[in-house]
């Protein structure tokens, strides 16, 4: 039991993290120009602009990648996914509900709290 509470927290503050890394900074903008997504023709160069640029030419991925709720649900979800693997965690389907079901708002709440 102990275990999985140490995996629980250590899930959230890994979600919590790569939550803050992405909307906090411009790293979205140069793995787009890493991967040649984005041209250097396109002028974007914070991640405001990415946003709006993304959002333009792809709605629903847009959406997903620039909404703090839509973002955090998946990287819950993938973030507890991998520890059921890893960890072998033999409750695993409650674990995933309850993860992918909580971190969402407790990210939310971090994002929020610390204004951005």
């Amino acid at each position: 039991m102990t275990n999985v509470i140490l995996y629980y927290v250590t899930g959230v503050l890994m979600a919590c993290g790569l939550q803050t890394i992405w909307f906090c900074s411009n790293l979205p903008v140069h793995i787009s120009k890493l991967l040649r997504i984005l041209k250097n023709e396109d002028n974007v160069y914070t991640w405001e602009e990415w946003q709006l640029w993304l959002t333009v030419r792809a709605p629903v991925l847009g959406e997903l990648l620039s909404c703090t709720v839509c973002l955090s649900f998946w990287v819950s979800l993938f973030i507890c996914s991998i520890q059921v693997v890893l960890f072998d965690i033999s409750n695993y389907k409650t674990y995933v509900v309850v993860c992918a079901t909580s971190w969402p708002g407790l990210m939310y709440a971090h994002y929020k709290l610390t204004n951005k």
